[in-house]
């Protein structure tokens, strides 16, 4: 099986942080500027006020859009329209966040269920009303991790997550059970916890999943695969130190074809520079190190891109580093980096030889998770990343959202294409069954919404074209739900004499 982690996506949906259980933070969607502000929420479906979790990936599914926030004094899951902003429930959680923990939701297809991991409580809601589907209690609380679902294990899909150890050795990664009980093919309810295994150190140590293994990075500097199918606290298959004396304090990105598969990490090094840090690529199969490169510090999840390349978002204001933006270009058995946004933008005005504000370009930051948006034949692409608030060392929100032309250099005046002060948080994009492309993001404004739509340039090329037929045609041949042009419910002709008419009209 390919899985999802082979190519870009038409991306319905968003249902992980990073877009899937594989974190393959990015997809085949026309871009969206920012300066399309469609809506802004701050109130729940009672119209009180919220204050949403900083950080989190909002989490989108069916044309809803999905994030942790608190009003009137209680913690809770809240659904909101896509295309109006308007609130329709709060499912509420037992706590709040422990630490200003920025954990996402995750989203459990089969079942119709939203989970929230908050503190030790793991709440799994129904995606129409809210209503309660299961819960399960952690040893130990979550901090900056989020859950993983798996969708392919027939009878028996689980939920990964791993918990908070503080400065020790105490973390675990939990398997849990999310299907109906089954007397043949799975002995566990909803919200059993089919096994847990130590794993040394954690924290934000985002699991990733694809194809019956679960992949995991630890604090203490060791990545792990387990076996996700076992009902018996599994051995790893492989683990691996990659960098000796630094620790991952993010989540992993799975990509490639089955037998052929690279793990993505980064690290977060205290101390020393810009590049002080290490982005590693390892074997999916076996855990070997395949290359490990200089890096800015960060909490983020690397993005591989089908192209061969590889973005990372870290750094600080102070300790050595500043904010930045990385894209490297994986050469197989290594990697080498093509621009740094701030180092590339960099002009030393006072001759000091320190990257001062107001010298470079000051976007992305450690806990900014960037999203790549391309076209099918890879010329053209957006990244949208956060910026920390202005005085902000490390942990400030992020004040602003903005879009930059990956096709271009940071030193390029055209680099950054637009910008919002209505969001900054990591964001979350899709393009529903009626062609219209929304990113979505938390910043100031509450949750926010940028949106656009040229159904018919199906390759997201920026142009009309041949390929925008092909892309048509491949995603009706896969039942893929945008292929439903004119939105009857059924894939037939009608679509294809839609999809022509809408051609021919064009974009604008």
């Amino acid at each position: 099986m390919c899985g999802t982690s082979c190519a870009l996506s038409q991306s319905t949906s968003w249902t992980h942080l990073s877009q899937s259980a594989a974190h393959i933070s990015s997809a085949q969607i026309a871009p969206v500027s920012l300066d399309n502000h469609s809506w802004s929420s701050m109130t729940d479906h009672n119209g009180h006020a919220v204050t949403f979790s900083w950080w989190q990936t909002p989490i989108v599914h069916n044309n809803r859009v999905y994030a942790i926030g608190e009003s009137d004094s209680t913690w809770g899951i809240i659904a909101y329209e896509i295309d109006t902003g308007n609130a329709i429930w709060k499912a509420p959680v037992p706590s709040a966040p422990l630490l200003d923990s920025w954990s996402s939701l995750a989203i459990d297809t089969n079942n119709n269920t939203i989970v929230a991991c908050v503190n030790t409580a793991v709440t799994a809601v129904n995606l129409t009303d809210g209503s309660p589907a299961w819960s399960a209690a952690l040893f130990e609380p979550v901090v900056n991790a989020s859950p993983v679902i798996s969708d392919d294990l027939g009878d028996a899909d689980r939920l990964f997550i791993t918990d908070y150890s503080g400065f020790g050795p105490g973390s675990s990664l939990y398997c849990i059970n999310i299907d109906p009980f089954n007397a043949a093919a799975n002995a566990y309810q909803p919200g059993d916890i089919v096994w847990s295994v130590p794993i040394g150190q954690a924290s934000g140590s985002t699991p990733a999943y694809i194809d019956g293994i679960v992949y995991v990075a630890t604090a203490d500097g060791w990545i792990r695969a387990f076996d996700a199918t076992s009902i018996a606290p599994p051995s790893p298959l492989w683990e691996t130190q990659s960098v000796a004396g630094q620790g991952f304090f993010g989540g992993v990105a799975v990509t490639g074809n089955a037998g052929s598969r690279s793990v993505f990490a980064a690290t977060y090094n205290a101390n020393g520079s810009i590049d002080s840090s290490r982005l590693v690529k390892l074997d999916a199969e076996t855990g070997a190190v395949v290359w490990t490169v200089p890096s800015n510090r960060t909490d983020t999840i690397p993005v591989p891109l089908p192209n061969g390349q590889v973005v990372v978002s870290g750094g600080l204001r102070g300790f050595g580093t500043v904010p930045s933006i990385a894209l490297y270009d994986d050469l197989g058995t290594s990697a080498v980096r093509v621009w740094d946004s701030a180092l590339d933008s960099w002009i030393d005005l006072n001759s000091n030889n320190l990257l001062d504000p107001g010298e470079y370009l000051d976007i992305g930051g450690w806990s900014s998770q960037p999203v790549v948006l391309m076209n099918s034949q890879g010329e053209r692409a957006s990244m949208y990343t956060g910026t920390l608030s202005s005085g902000a060392a490390s942990f400030g929100i992020y004040e602003s959202l903005v879009e930059v032309d990956m096709t271009k250099t940071p030193s390029s005046a055209e680099f950054v294409t637009s910008s919002s002060m209505h969001a900054g948080a990591s964001a979350a994009i899709i393009k529903n069954a009626n062609g219209d492309t929304h990113v979505i993001s938390i910043g100031s404004s509450g949750l926010s919404t940028f949106a656009s739509s040229c159904y018919a340039d199906c390759d997201g090329s920026g142009s009309l074209n041949i390929f925008d037929y092909i892309c048509f045609g491949n995603l009706y041949a896969i039942n893929d739900p945008s292929a439903d042009c004119d939105g009857s419910g059924t894939l037939n002709i009608f679509d294809y004499i839609c999809f022509g008419n809408l051609y021919a009209i064009g974009c604008d």
